[in-house]
């Protein structure tokens, strides 16, 4: 997500708080700064995602040996020999945290909430797996012929467009948590604004909510597997700033943080550092709304101008992986013959040419009928070493092309307001994988997906995306999928800059932990040493 996503499982370990948070065994957990909702049906940043990890579940959940789904609330599932009906069967005596029975019609509820078009999710379309989805979120369809049936209150029948063979893994997305329908609609705009304004289905309560401080998250005695939890709280604070982030660190006032490429020579012979490929990619988006950057030339001369090399290594200190596609290497996306989708599919984009960039760009700008060209902006958030990465984006393409971008600096959430809302012309964004697949990432410049802020639209583009979607058969799929990389590649929408690789320093005090690349940032059953 949005996305942007990360999954820690923990083992966690024994900190005492005082009388205003959870007392006993309680995580200390930083995060950089709220996001825009935690209404599971409309969030789409990292943050929400982590904490809803803590305050719900969904029919699965990922298994922190195999990193793939297992049962969740759901205790087991099955899918018929054609692949295209799935049947999630509910554990007994579910509740949510106000003592209220927790049905399949909480799943049903939730999901056509999301895709109907009223509810303007930006999320919607990870739901359009399931028959008729697509169709009730364009309007052409009634609610009642989404393929989602509900047997009885523990059983809940789900019908596709296609095979689907990643399905259970989309059911452990925060898109696909349930809502309880009286409570959602009785608390209306309100709805999981304050704690008292939501319900938890998974470990923990959200007790206290200090806005852009702190959160205290208690464990949901109404949990199916209270017993398997082993810790009392979760003590979340936002800290933005990775400096203040370590000495929170070094204080023990946070039992993990993730580094910087700064702070990595203080740790990098330190048992306690810990390093992780992520299934992130950073790169430009272009705005399509903007008519220059309709120009495929100039697109490409942009990318061609620009050595990612020196990028990585002047603001991360080469810590970061420079790749030449759009799928993460290293992270567990299924390929043909591997478990490595990425590396799979290989180089398809074009390397750093001045040159060849140089030539375009010229030929760009007398197509466009320009003899000038205009001075666009950039857009970055405050975060890590974003406004490094931009600044020397900037410095290239002046170098290299003979332009000026300005650059404007704002907080995470103005950055996605501004994105969503189709207000820039070129944004330094990240994506980061929702789930298992490599789809996640080659279905997001699709026409009709709602995080395509660029509004990039290309038929050609659309129908690999779909055949790849209906094709059951392994090798078929995964040449569908490389082609949509090639058209990416080839057609710009985007210029790749790098893959993320996380370097975390986690307390010594914590034992039995595992890292994901996949997904949110904690899995919460958790033990004491």
């Amino acid at each position: 997500m949005k996305k942007f996503l990360l999954s820690i499982f923990l083992f966690i370990t024994l900190f005492s708080c005082g009388s205003s948070t959870p007392t006993g065994k309680v995580l200390n957990y930083r995060l950089p700064e709220e996001g825009k909702s935690l209404d599971p049906q409309l969030l789409t940043d990292h943050t929400g995602c982590n904490i809803h990890q803590l305050l719900s579940e969904g029919l699965t959940k990922l298994d922190m040996e195999t990193k793939q789904p297992k049962p969740g609330l759901a205790e087991k599932y099955e899918v018929s020999a054609d692949g295209l009906t799935w049947t999630f069967h509910l554990r007994d005596n579910l509740k949510w945290s106000n003592g209220d029975k927790l049905t399949a019609n909480d799943f049903k509820y939730a999901w056509l909430r999301a895709l109907d078009p009223k509810t303007a999710s930006e999320y919607a379309f990870i739901l359009f797996p399931i028959k008729n989805a697509e169709k009730f979120n364009d309007g052409k369809c009634s609610k009642d012929e989404v393929g989602i049936n509900v047997l009885d209150d523990k059983t809940l029948e789900v019908k596709l467009e296609n095979v689907t063979p990643y399905f259970p893994s989309l059911t452990s997305f925060v898109t696909y948590l349930p809502a309880n329908e009286k409570f959602v609609e009785e608390k209306g705009e309100k709805y999981a604004l304050e704690p008292e304004d939501i319900l938890s289905s998974g470990p923990f309560i959200l007790k206290k909510w200090t806005h852009n401080s702190e959160m205290y998250l208690e464990k949901n005695p109404n949990y199916y597997a209270k017993d398997k939890i082993s810790l009392d709280g979760v003590k979340i604070k936002f800290i933005m700033d990775n400096a203040a982030a370590l000495n929170a660190f070094k204080n023990d006032e946070i039992d993990f943080t993730n580094i910087s490429s700064e702070q990595y020579d203080e740790f990098k012979d330190d048992k306690r550092l810990k390093v992780l490929p992520q299934a992130q990619m950073y790169f430009l988006m272009y705005n399509f709304q903007n008519k220059v950057l309709t120009n495929l030339k100039i697109r490409k001369a942009f990318d061609l101008a620009l050595n990612k090399d020196d990028i990585n290594k002047s603001a991360f200190n080469g810590l970061n992986s420079v790749i030449y596609n759009f799928t993460p290497h290293k992270v567990g996306m299924p390929g043909n013959k591997t478990n490595d989708f990425g590396s799979e599919v290989g180089d398809v984009i074009e390397k750093y040419n001045v040159d060849k960039a140089k030539e375009l760009f010229k030929e760009g700008m007398k197509e466009l009928g320009l003899t000038e060209f205009p001075k666009l902006s950039i857009i970055v958030n405050d975060m890590d070493n974003n406004k490094k990465v931009a600044e020397n984006i900037q410095e290239q393409l002046r170098t290299n092309l003979g332009i000026e971008f300005d650059i404007q600096v704002m907080t995470y959430k103005e950055r996605l307001s501004r994105q969503t809302n189709g207000d820039f012309d070129i944004a330094l964004t990240r994506w980061g994988a929702d789930y298992q697949d490599a789809m996640t990432f080659l279905d997001l410049f699709m026409t009709k997906n709602g995080n395509n802020n660029g509004k990039y639209s290309n038929p050609e583009y659309d129908k690999y995306v779909q055949l790849a979607k209906a094709e059951p058969d392994k090798a078929k799929r995964f040449e569908y999928l490389k082609k949509v990389e090639e058209i990416i590649a080839n057609d710009v929408p985007i210029t790749v800059l790098y893959q993320v690789n996380k370097y975390y320093v986690v307390n010594d005090r914590i034992s039995n932990y595992a890292f994901s690349p996949v997904n949110s940032d904690m899995f919460a059953e958790t033990v004491i040493k």
